[in-house]
């Protein structure tokens, strides 16, 4: 699935789109923040990076999205290193 990912200076996050229930259901927006692409993904501190590597990250990134989607649907998305963290202890 294609990221829609664009940089947001203002908050130093890429936002993303998922969807929930599949390509036909409602859009919903998500944001990963800078550390976050840098400190688990390797992205370099440029916001070309960091877009690139959240689309090519993006299956794992979106997953983790999702889950905090379906934990809490009606607060905001916005992904921390410590998230996940968090979805491999409860995985475990």
């Amino acid at each position: 699935m294609i990221a829609e990912a664009v940089y947001l200076q203002a908050s130093q996050t890429v936002r993303f789109a998922i969807y929930p229930q599949d390509i036909d259901g409602p859009r919903v927006l998500a944001e990963i923040s800078e550390n976050a692409l840098e400190e688990l993904f390797g992205a370099d501190k440029h916001p070309k990076s960091w877009v690139s590597t959240c689309c090519v990250h993006f299956d794992f990134i979106k997953e983790v999205a999702l889950q905090h989607y379906r934990s809490f649907p009606h607060l905001p998305i916005s992904l921390r290193t410590i998230d996940f963290f968090l979805v491999s202890d409860a995985k475990t």
